[in-house]
């Protein structure tokens, strides 16, 4: 428990440094898949308390029941901790994986949905050093 909460803070210094780098105030939309990395963020986001920022999964149905899950999952942790929630339907279009492969297609469709929800607020996605960019 004890280096998970130290990892959490070490986080949530980072985002501090970064958003007063930046002269960031909100509001912010948080990426959350579910995973491991965009889950710290969230819990990272919780932890701060002074920004005012919104949850946001988009839901590819790409794992049948296991993306479901990953979506009730998101769903349920937001509703735990209180904070806003918006859900995308991220179904991708057959050609596009067909012409430019699955991750991309789904990279594609994630940004969209995420600027949709976004409107003008910021997008905080979570990322660790062995992701790609």
């Amino acid at each position: 428990m004890c280096t998970t909460y130290y990892a959490i803070e070490m986080i949530v210094d980072a985002i501090r440094r970064f958003l007063a780098e930046h002269d960031i105030r909100g509001p912010i939309v948080a990426a959350v898949s579910g995973g491991v990395d965009s889950t710290a963020l969230l819990a990272a986001f919780v932890e701060m308390g002074s920004v005012q920022f919104t949850a946001a999964h988009v839901n590819h149905h790409l794992r049948g029941g296991e993306s479901d899950d990953d979506e009730a999952y998101v769903r349920e942790i937001c509703a735990r901790y209180d904070i806003p929630l918006r859900v995308a339907d991220g179904t991708l279009d057959p050609e596009a994986v067909k012409h430019r492969g699955i991750e991309a297609a789904a990279r594609e469709v994630r940004h969209v949905r995420l600027c949709e929800i976004a409107g003008v607020a910021l997008i905080a996605t979570a990322h660790q050093k062995n992701d790609q960019a």
